[in-house]
């Protein structure tokens, strides 16, 4: 079964997206068969930052309950032929709003297709609905991206307090994104100052990324592939967090599967 990894920050442009397909990138390109599920519906981006196109999505797999296995996109491009991503399809007020028959006849695939890789990257919306905080409560390894800026590290607090009010949620992991080594140790002394506030949460500084230089160019050219084949400053950062999680999956181990334990989080948030 993967281990699982869910990215969800409190605000957007935070650049969780980014760390999801760069995360994702690293791991295929070190030979770890990678899926990345883009659960962004409506505003995802997985797609598009790697160029690549699809015909079947996550959201045709939840509103017409087509196989999710045809919503499989592979990258093609050289020495990243590992990664699969799944997209998020296009926007439908009522993604979040399905039966629990239909969720859980999707989780159910979804189960079925972890088996088949070693890591799976989920790509979680900004902001909060139970869907989404249930998979980010479930997964081995929940992230949260944030940035140095004061309204993102009140947004992450907020979704991080709600997590764990919520859905008992005790272990977050924290990725800085859009910082130097300085602004790095801010966020996390900011961070470790609200700990009384929330005495029974673990926080742990996975690391930090620095800026990339003319994202929007990047972005449009589809060049992502190359900042991890290249021997970059960015390459090195996105590595440290990728080894720390792989590291962590090998010395613990999954009490309950991702399938059982989203349901039963799913089930928890019902009865409130």
């Amino acid at each position: 079964m993967a281990v699982t990894v869910g990215i969800a920050s409190g605000k957007g442009g935070v650049g969780k997206t980014t760390l999801a397909v760069l995360l994702g990138l690293t791991s295929a390109f070190y030979g770890k068969r990678t899926l990345i599920v883009d659960t962004d519906v409506g505003m995802g981006n997985v797609n598009i930052m790697l160029g690549v196109g699809y015909k079947s999505s996550l959201l045709d797999c939840l509103s017409k309950g087509e196989n999710l296995a045809n919503a499989l996109v592979k990258l093609e491009s050289k020495g990243f032929e590992n990664l699969d991503i799944i997209p998020s399809g296009n926007l439908d007020d009522n993604v979040f709003n399905y039966s629990k028959k239909t969720v859980t006849y999707f989780l159910s695939r979804l189960t079925g297709l972890l088996q088949n890789y070693d890591i799976a990257i989920f790509d979680l919306g900004a902001g909060v609905n139970n869907f989404l905080l249930g998979v980010f409560s479930s997964v081995d390894h929940p992230i949260l991206v944030v940035n140095p800026e004061p309204p993102s590290i009140v947004d992450a607090y907020s979704l991080m307090k709600l997590s764990h009010l919520t859905y008992g949620i005790t272990k977050f992991n924290f990725v800085v994104n859009k910082a130097a080594k300085r602004e790095f140790n801010k966020v996390r002394l900011k961070f470790e100052s609200m700990k009384n506030f929330l005495p029974h949460v673990e926080m742990k500084f996975l690391g930090y990324m620095p800026p990339i230089k003319n994202l929007q160019e990047v972005v449009n050219s589809m060049r992502f592939t190359d900042a991890i084949r290249g021997n970059s400053r960015l390459r090195e950062k996105v590595l440290e967090i990728f080894r720390e999680i792989v590291s962590v999956s090998q010395t613990e181990k999954a009490k309950e599967s991702f399938f059982t334990k989203l349901l039963r989080m799913l089930d928890r948030n019902a009865s409130l």
